[in-house]
């Protein structure tokens, strides 16, 4: 017996006291006659570990007896459906069964391959089998767990909820069995006594299956009373402290590469993960261990202007381009690899440093399929793209969607995640969104793509704030440019000005290159000379570039407000032409019996902007605190909810002016390409 009549433990608490680091816990015993092993990454735990997947192999031989091993895959929890997603329930669960499959065949390949092992998927949804690989298979669901037999079953992560829900009616065939178990994220979670863990991060939607009361829920209880927080790294110290309850001890955090080993006889050890940065434990470093760099455990490249160039939508001239059917485009001759994207991969490939780090390529391309063959086509150290890249999420939509879904798929937080784009912030942004995640988000700029000096500036930046313990969710840009966020306000220099198009440039630190900004932006009093300095704030455009939303005199007495007198402050909403020309004008009125919204305003003038778009919903549903502020040349800013002008813009009869009751105080007589006040 490979562990028989020994007690491990990486570390020993007080017999009172909770377990809230990788290994640290009070001995435990098991009551079924089984081995197990929990663990929040099979790649990262089993396969990048070669301590703990000798173990396992032992332990599965031992099992077999000699026989030919047989190997159940549980991949329930990654069948849940998402709410959120904009794909049909079709084809989530053909995507989730696809990577199924390939989860399963990477686990035979460890125990042999096909000629070793017969192995078989049951999904615990329908008791429905496939995937089977083999001899003498149960062609039952029900009798997999039974009378088939098996010696090893594995039971992949997910979502947890939807796994507990479908494993209901297995409870009683998983405690009876002898089979090796192998608890993977929501695998180990529903292997404890306790499900209730995985609602602490809340990466789990529990919506997905009836309303319970988690807490109250059972796990399979094989670790002898233990529960389990996988996925744990040294950000979830205090979470998991607050979380824990008498009833949870004791509670064994699973980091990313470690794994927590039982054997029959209760025997047990962890097995630690010795390529962890310091920030996966709870405790300090171990001797001679963790000098190196903090190194994230999942790499997101997105593809267009960042790996590759040209952008795939500017393809036109090829055949099938609407559709992105073949023959596409081929790579090397429409499509080029960027030399600093391949020298990156080309590192990741063969330095043995980046063994065991997880590689995803996110992209919001509507020419997916083109994408696909391209990754097929290109080669780096004589493996194509489509074999580096693991996990591949490429579809139109926001990126949160590619990475909510990444997260679930790999098991990596957001904080253990490097990413790199060339879009950085504003409506086409991608960087600012995800940042916002926790998700460390290195901008590519145009036109070079990934570089090598970016490649590196980027490691080193996540390596600083992984190991000083600073927040990841920051924008990364390239080395020397300081980054100027939406909203900064600085001083900048004009380096043109073309009054016949009414508008310019200035030059602003942080921003690379000169950044634009339009006449109606400048206040009444800045001499827009060259060389002179304004005061700047920064803003975006609708496709992410920097513009000036604000141009002011150094010494901040310019008046962008256009005139002089006092500010005052009204309700305002938005009204799409041509009821709201009618209401303006007096023709029409409003009532406040068609909606409640204005009861507060009965009796009281407003503001209305008459909006020359259509708007998705209807505009006056838009009640939103903002203010804009009038300009010396009399245009404005859309908004609503509230409205700032000054007294002497008000007797101008260019602000829409009415009362509730819908008796009219002033014409709607300047008009734009942006709307009407």
């Amino acid at each position: 017996m490979w562990l028989r009549g020994v007690m491990f433990a990486a570390c020993a608490r007080a017999l009172q006291q909770t377990c809230v680091s990788p290994g640290a816990c009070r001995n435990i015993r098991l009551s079924a006659a089984r081995d197990a092993f929990f663990l929040s990454s099979f790649s990262d735990g089993v396969l990048g570990q070669p301590e703990t997947g000798e173990l396992l192999k032992a332990a599965v031989q031992e099992r077999a007896a000699g026989e030919r091993v047989r190997f159940a895959y549980v991949p329930t929890a990654g069948y849940a459906l998402r709410k959120d997603s904009n794909r049909t329930p079709g084809v989530q669960r053909q995507r989730a069964r696809r990577d199924g499959k390939q989860k399963r065949d990477r686990v035979v390949d460890f125990l042999g391959g096909p000629t070793a092992c017969d192995a078989l998927t049951l999904d615990l949804c329908d008791a429905s089998i496939k995937h089977a690989v083999g001899s003498d298979l149960p062609t039952d669901g029900a009798d997999v767990l039974g009378a088939w037999d098996p010696h090893l079953v594995l039971v992949d992560g997910g979502n947890t909820f939807w796994l507990r829900h479908y494993m209901e009616d297995w409870m009683d065939a998983f405690a009876a069995s002898t089979a090796v178990y192998v608890g993977v994220s929501a695998g180990a979670i529903c292997a404890g006594k306790h499900v209730d863990t995985a609602l602490w991060k809340g990466w789990d939607d529990p919506t997905v299956v009836d309303e319970r009361d988690w807490t109250a829920v059972p796990g399979l209880d094989l670790a002898g009373g233990a529960s389990f927080f996988p996925h744990y790294s040294d950000q979830y110290t205090s979470l998991v402290a607050e979380r824990t309850e008498a009833r949870h001890d004791p509670l064994v955090a699973l980091d990313e590469g470690g794994c927590h080993v039982l054997d029959r006889e209760g025997g047990q050890r962890y097995v630690l993960d010795p390529d962890a940065p310091p920030y996966a434990f709870g405790g300090p470093a171990r001797d001679g261990e963790n000098e190196g760099p903090a190194r994230p455990k999942l790499i997101v490249f997105d593809l267009d202007q960042t790996l590759w160039v040209p952008e795939l939508y500017k393809l036109r001239r090829l055949p099938n381009y609407e559709s992105a059917g073949p023959p596409g485009p081929a790579a090397g001759a429409d499509v080029e690899l960027l030399p600093g994207a391949e020298a990156a991969l080309t590192e990741l490939v063969t330095d043995e440093a980046w063994r065991g780090v997880k590689l995803a390529v996110a992209s919001r391309t509507n020419k997916a399929p083109w994408a696909r063959s391209l990754l097929k086509q290109f080669e780096v150290a004589g493996r194509s793209l489509d074999d580096l890249f693991e996990f591949q999420e490429c579809y139109p939509g926001d990126k949160t969607q590619h990475f909510e879904s990444l997260r679930k798929r790999t098991g990596v937080d957001y904080a253990d995640m490097l990413f790199f784009d060339d879009a950085r912030d504003g409506r086409y942004g991608n960087c600012a969104i995800v940042a916002r995640l926790g998700v460390c988000s290195a901008h590519v700029p145009a036109p070079d793509g990934l570089t090598s000096d970016l490649w590196r500036h980027a490691l080193d930046e996540y390596s600083r704030r992984r190991l000083a313990g600073e927040p990841t969710g920051v924008v990364v840009d390239g080395p020397g440019v300081a980054a100027a966020a939406p909203g900064d306000v600085m001083e900048a220099t004009i380096k043109a000005w073309r009054p016949q198009k009414n508008f310019g440039f200035v030059a602003a630190p942080g921003v690379k290159g000169d950044v634009f900004f339009h006449g109606s932006r400048v206040a009444a009093n800045v001499a827009l000379d060259v060389g002179s300095r304004v005061r700047v704030r920064i803003g975006v455009d609708k496709s992410g570039r920097r513009q000036c939303d604000a141009v002011e005199p150094v010494d901040g007495g310019g008046d962008s407000s256009g005139g002089s007198g006092d500010v005052v402050e009204m309700s305002v909403f938005s009204m799409n032409m041509p009821f709201a020309g009618l209401v303006a004008h007096g023709t029409k009125t409003l009532e406040t019996r068609n909606g409640t919204m204005f009861l507060p305003l009965e009796g009281q003038e407003v503001l209305l902007h008459v909006g020359r778009r259509t708007y998705p919903r209807p505009a006056w549903k838009f009640w939103t605190r903002v203010v804009a502020r009038r300009t010396h040349q009399r245009s404005a800013t859309l908004g609503c909810g509230t409205m700032r002008l000054t007294t002497s813009d008000a007797g101008r009869g260019d602000a829409g002016c009415f009362d509730v009751a819908g008796t009219p105080t002033a014409a709607c007589t300047e008009t734009s390409s942006r709307g009407a006040v």
